[in-house]
This record gives C-alpha cells, structure tokens and sequence, in this order.
C-alpha cells in the first residue's frame, strides 16, 4: 500500500500552519482542527511570482479529509541520490493524463533517467490524486535555481515523446519554489 500524501495550498506561510485555504476553499463548513501541520513534510515558498505563495506537502493523517494523493514515488531506487546535498529548489508541476499506463511508461523508460542527468538534480516524487485516476502531481528537487539553466533540463521538455505525453494530456500549473521548511 502507498503512503498518503497532503498537498496543502495557502497565501501565507501563518496560512501554511494553519488551515490552508484549498482546504478550507473545498470544505467551507469546516473549521480549524482539520488540519494538523505538525504532520512530518516539507513546506515550499513560491519564487516564481505566482499567488498563492506558499505550499506543503505532508504525509496525511488518517481519517482526516484532505486533498490526499497517492505516492507514486521514484520507479528505482537503487539509483543513489546525490550524497550529502539538500533541496533548495523545487518545480511542481499538476497534470491531468488520461493513459497511465503511458504515462507510467513514458516516466520510466525516459524522463526520469533524463532528469538524473540534470546537474544539481536531487530527487523526484510523484502523486496521484486519490480519488481522481488521471490527475497527478509531480516535484522535482534540486540543489538550485541554476539546475533551471541546464541544457540537459531543456532536453527533457524537447523529447518526441515527451512532447506526445503532454500534448495528450493538459498541463494544468507549473510552479517554482525554494524549500521553506522541513519536518
């Protein structure tokens, strides 16, 4: 069974530890209490412009309503990460694709391995929304913003198939942001 995950959406970093205005948004009879941000995650600040400004991704409680996801984590994992180097950036990117199994493949087979090859690259999670099969949510990790620069990261966005995965499906946010906080 797959770990659950939160991805928690607010203006302000109070808002973050607090109750996040996705949540309250989707559940306005709700009140604090649903949310317990002492839950282990990381916490992200935006650093592209965009609003809202801040996001959380926390392991979820059970029995407690969220915007939960399934881990689709990362397809190898005796490929090592990058010893002794903590995030700084991350790039959130939320997708709806209607073939999984391509998709899947697609990840696998291309685009993970392509982004391994991306200098500063730490790690990669993958999310699939629990009660929604085709939306997923994927984060990228890495040591800073000049990974953004890389001619290997621009590869990865330029592949034949690539370019089919998401022309088939719809890109529904692309989202920058520095790691705020872990627990």
């Amino acid at each position: 069974m797959s770990r659950k995950f939160t991805l928690a959406i607010a203006d302000s970093e109070m808002e973050l530890n607090g109750t996040p205005r996705e949540l309250r948004d989707a559940r306005p009879d709700t009140n604090a209490g649903l949310w317990d941000p002492l839950q282990p995650g990381t916490q992200y600040k935006a650093i592209d412009g965009q609003e809202p400004g801040w996001a959380g991704v926390f392991i979820s409680p059970a029995g407690q309503w969220t915007l939960t996801y399934d881990s689709l984590s990362d397809p190898d994992p005796t490929v090592p990460k990058t010893a002794g180097l903590e995030p700084r950036v991350a790039v959130l990117v939320k997708f709806v694709h209607h073939d999984m199994a391509e998709l899947e493949r697609w990840y696998k087979e291309e685009h993970l391995k392509m982004l391994r090859a991306v200098p500063g690259w730490i790690r990669s999670w993958r999310y699939k929304l629990e009660d929604k099969s085709d939306v997923v949510l994927a984060l990228h990790e890495y040591e800073s913003d000049k990974s953004f620069e890389s001619a290997d990261l621009e590869a990865t966005r330029s592949t034949e198939w690539t370019k089919r995965i998401v022309g088939a499906g719809g890109l529904m946010e692309r989202r920058v942001f520095e790691v705020w906080k872990k627990q």
